[in-house]
């Protein structure tokens, strides 16, 4: 188990665990990897609150939903690696990050557990994602979120080696108030 950030171009994709089912599969092989949203998921957000004091923890409520006929398999680690988040303010540009939030975009934090779990055909999961853990919310505005789950494992044991798929939820938007 390695921690990898992946990268399209300049841009970071995301932090993801590096796992491989098979012993041969490399290093670089890991790095070229293509991103792919999942058409087997379906992401939906939603602020807990619409109005939010400044100084105070933001959470977002996600539901992930199996849309397919077949379970899919998700890498479970820790709430901030599993659901990837990004947070604009009403100009479009990216809110201030926490030092958490830098080393989580930096790769510079880890993970201390993984492991998965399917999700079958009809079914949800359903996650609180502390967006304020990540970013530094403590200037009033609006802000827009969009989440984004790592960790969904590719259809075919071939695609294991080179595809990483992940689905992202419809953007939400809150204000933090004085």
């Amino acid at each position: 188990m390695r921690p990898v950030a992946f990268f399209t171009g300049m841009q970071t994709v995301g932090l993801a665990i590096a796992f491989s089912q098979s012993p041969t599969t490399s290093l670089v092989e890991q790095l070229h990897r293509t991103v792919k949203a999942s058409t087997r998921l379906q992401l939906t957000a939603q602020p807990e609150r619409a109005r939010q004091a400044t100084g105070g923890p933001v959470f977002i409520k996600t539901k992930l939903s199996n849309v397919h006929s077949r379970s899919v398999r998700l890498s479970l680690t820790q709430q901030e690696f599993d659901y990837r988040v990004t947070v604009t303010d009403a100009s479009g540009v990216e809110a201030p990050l926490t030092e958490w939030g830098k080393k989580l975009k930096l790769g510079e934090a880890f993970p201390i557990r993984q492991t998965t779990s399917d999700i079958e055909p009809g079914r949800d999961e359903q996650v609180t994602v502390e967006v304020s853990k990540v970013y530094d919310l403590s200037r009033p505005g609006t802000y827009t979120v969009r989440v984004v789950r790592n960790g969904v494992w590719p259809e075919s044991e071939e695609d294991t080696r080179r595809v990483i798929e992940q689905v992202t939820s419809n953007p939400v938007s809150f204000t933090i108030v004085p």
